[in-house]
């Protein structure tokens, strides 16, 4: 079983107030096959939105999940896993295809996943950029198209949730 979720680091929005967060802990693979792991997603996000609004003041209404690597993956998998579902998805360099090159450059997955969220009416925004590889936010954190990129998650939040 997953341990409750804690606080995590926060990103403030150009209006100084920061999104309250959670950082949950999963089990991991190999130990752990995937079905077990998105028990521990689901078990989190069940206890955040019946609890989130009471412990730290988070809407039940207005819940975005954001993972990194293993953890972008995880997020699109919430978004088609999770009842009610969040408000908002955020996946960094999550990979869509496990046989490619995602770890040096954009997945054609990802092209994909666009257009039929497009089709769907699903609001999304998918930035690239040929240069970045994986973990490029903390590799090459401070760097103008960094910052700049996540500048944009955070529009993207403020105008979502």
């Amino acid at each position: 079983m997953a341990s409750p979720p804690r606080p995590a680091h926060r990103r403030r929005p150009s209006t100084g107030k920061p999104f309250p967060t959670q950082r949950i802990d999963h089990r991991l693979a190999p130990e752990a096959r995937l079905a077990a792991i998105l028990e521990d997603i689901e078990a989190a996000y069940k206890w955040v939105y019946q609890e989130g609004n009471t412990l730290f003041g988070i809407d039940p209404d207005r819940i975005a999940i954001v993972g990194h690597s293993s953890g972008g993956y995880l997020t699109l998998m919430a978004g088609i896993r999770l009842s009610p579902r969040p408000r908002a998805l955020v996946s960094f360099y999550g990979f869509g295809n496990m046989t490619g090159d995602w770890t040096v450059k954009p997945s054609s997955s990802y092209l994909l996943m666009a257009g039929a969220l497009e089709r769907h009416g699903i609001a999304h925004q998918l930035i690239t950029h040929a240069e970045w590889e994986h973990l490029f936010d903390l590799t090459q954190a401070g760097h103008p198209r960094v910052e700049e990129a996540l500048d944009g998650v955070v529009s993207f939040l403020q105008e979502h949730l």
